[in-house]
């Protein structure tokens, strides 16, 4: 019989193929170091497993369905990994020279300088994105750190960010931490040149704050005699905003949170509910986010990704007959939920918004300052009149006390931040006006809004008196006539009508000329007379300051100063920013040295010209050397 009658050709194919497919599985091979410290096998049932080589302990190593995660895992706990015992003892390093039998034991030293310019040839060489050195470890000891960071804006009117230092602190105390930075300023000699600091809203840092301003105050240079040194970062101001209005969420949240926790407890349940959601065709691609009780934003997005998928939770709660058992205690959401879900994650995103834009570095914040507190206020109020959710009323009333307890008069303010919107010639003093009417009313905002302006004169005034040499007449003719007074009431030989003439003369001259310059116009005057710049999507504050410098060159030096003040102190705090890579007791004797290297080296790093790429494969590089180190 004709095999081909009766498909015998398909078989063969089909077998060849089967044996195709077998022998180039069989040709691959396992290529993670972690196979090392295992031994693989199938046991009775079928099931691919493998022992640990040092504790007997077997798992689940199918590679298609477990991967090397338990593997990795577990190795990192195993008692009787000889790489998770210490030894107590150096290890040594061995150098290779340039035959195969140059190798010698050397003692290695650590030399920051020259990691620096290792990792700068490093990357250069080898064309690398500067991501591949950003990733940083956070240690599990017990050391308080402290980070200084420089914002300025340099000649070129490009605002700049510096890593002062990054050291270790005997404690949190405020008048260790003021010393601290203090010692940091002078070994960097700037001791006299420091216009703000900006803290958050710790009672240390008010301390630490106001020993500065106690030493700051004698300095020459020092402005207004450090009368407002101290600016409250405004992005912990809408935490403790926003956490006291979450003290008072309601029940919606809650079955939100447990729904979303309830799919994110397993692999299978994920799957099932992205398949639910494609059916439903709902709007989003994200990945459901379970929020974090101490931090707001993860409430806010844990709603915002929540709230897009409702009908794939309605689907998921049809299908899966546990789904609605194991949300017993609070009880499924339902299109209420939602609704009230939709309309908080709509009011929690203006402070989202805003602290996402006082963040960042690339841009001047200051003179936008005015405007986002008299936003917030503006929300805050829309909502306690305007909503009929009383949950969501309720919210916003103990967010709105908050609030006024640091903005809700001008007093509580420093005012180095709300003269920003004056210096912004988009804005000047006729915006300021119409926004502070707008928000606290026409006498409260009118007078607010003189009380800015007087104050800008003030500190113009201050920087004519630091920056105008001795010499010049707009300095010298308040103390000249007195001078000369005293010079010629010396001589006592000279008879009354000789001593009285010039006298008369040199009085008329210092009036004649303290009149001259009160009604000459200065430089303030003539550029809040100027009309505002238009508003457009690519204006650039300091840029427009760069043209016009050499028109104002005093003013100029006040914007320069008042439009670096950083509003945030995010960028400082970026430094500890390591959630996720945590360092065990094994690992965790990095001296403060090596530590303040490591955040030196990256702030470097990110200050140079060249662009910032994204290394894809960074978790890839990090797992190996994990292994490798382990091997070892």
């Amino acid at each position: 019989m004709n095999p081909k009658q009766l498909g015998g050709e398909n078989v063969v194919n089909s077998e060849n193929n089967v044996g195709q497919k077998e022998k180039k599985f069989r040709a691959s091979r396992k290529r993670s170091l972690v196979w090392v410290h295992y031994d693989s096998f199938v046991n009775q049932k079928g099931e691919h497993k493998s022992k640990c080589r040092y504790c007997s302990k077997e798992y689940f190593s199918n590679t298609r369905v477990h991967g090397t995660s338990t593997l990795r895992g577990h190795l990192r706990v195993c008692e009787q990994y000889p790489g998770n015992k210490s030894t107590g003892q150096t290890s040594l390093t061995i150098q290779i020279g340039d035959g195969d039998d140059d190798r010698r034991m050397i003692g290695w030293k650590f030399d920051q300088q020259s990691i620096r310019k290792a990792l700068a040839y490093m990357i250069v060489v080898d064309e690398l994105p500067f991501k591949f050195v950003e990733d940083t470890w956070m240690s599990v000891q017990r050391i308080n750190y402290m980070s200084l960071t420089a914002h300025y804006v340099d000649n070129d009117w490009i605002l700049r960010k510096k890593v002062l230092n990054f050291c270790p602190i005997s404690s949190h105390c405020g008048v260790d931490i003021g010393k601290a930075v203090e010692m940091c300023l002078i070994k960097w000699g700037i001791e006299s040149n420091v216009f703000t600091i900006t803290v958050d809203n710790a009672t240390a840092n008010d301390v630490a704050v106001a020993y500065l301003k106690s030493k700051f105050a004698n300095w020459e240079k020092c402005v207004l005699e450090a009368k407002w040194l101290h600016v409250r970062c405004i992005a912990h101001i809408m935490n403790l905003i926003v956490q006291d209005g979450l003290s008072h969420i309601g029940k919606s949240v809650d079955r939100v949170r447990v729904a979303v926790k309830y799919i994110r407890q397993s692999p299978q349940r994920l799957r099932k509910f992205k398949e639910f959601a494609g059916i439903e065709k709902c709007p989003s691609t994200k990945t459901l986010i379970l929020d974090v009780p101490t931090r707001w934003n993860s409430t806010y997005m844990m709603l915002e990704t929540a709230q897009t998928y409702e009908r794939a939770f309605a689907r998921y709660d049809s299908e899966d007959r546990h789904y609605r058992d194991d949300l017993e205690k609070t009880g499924v959401p339902e299109s209420s939920d939602w609704a009230n879900v939709r309309r908080l994650a709509r009011f929690l995103q203006h402070f989202y918004d805003l602290t996402l834009k006082v963040s960042r570095t690339r841009y001047v914040t200051s003179n936008t300052f005015l405007d986002d507190i008299t936003s917030i206020d503006a929300v805050l109020k829309s909502c306690i009149t305007g909503v009929r959710d009383s949950g969501l009323v309720e919210m916003a009333k103990l967010m709105k006390s908050k609030y006024d307890k640091y903005f809700g008069s001008i007093d509580k303010c420093n005012m180095l931040t709300l003269v920003g919107s004056m210096l912004d010639p988009t804005r000047k003093k006729e915006y300021m006006e119409v926004l502070l009417v707008d928000v606290y009313g026409d006498l409260e905002g009118t007078s607010m809004s003189g009380m800015i302006e007087d104050f800008l004169y003030e500190i113009y005034e201050d920087y004519v008196r630091i920056h105008t040499p001795p010499d010049s007449p707009t300095k010298s003719q308040a103390s000249g006539s007195s001078a000369s007074m005293d010079k010629r009431s010396t001589p006592t030989v000279m008879e009354p009508s000789i001593m009285l003439k010039p006298k008369v003369r040199m009085e008329m001259k210092r009036r004649k000329t303290e009149n001259g310059f009160r009604d000459s116009k200065s430089e303030l005057d003539k550029y809040l007379k100027e009309d505002t710049e238009d508003e457009s999507e690519g204006f650039d504050v300091l840029s427009w300051w760069k043209l016009n410098s050499p028109r104002f060159p005093i003013l100029s030096l006040v914007a320069r100063d008042v439009l670096a003040i950083p509003i945030s102190t995010v960028a400082s705090e970026s430094v500890f920013s390591t959630s996720g890579r945590v360092l065990n007791a094994f690992r965790s004797s990095l001296t403060p040295a090596i530590v303040e290297c490591l955040i030196c080296t990256q702030d470097w790093l990110r200050s140079t010209a060249m662009p910032v790429d994204v290394a894809e494969n960074w978790e890839e590089l990090i797992q190996v050397e994990e292994e490798l180190l382990q091997a070892v």
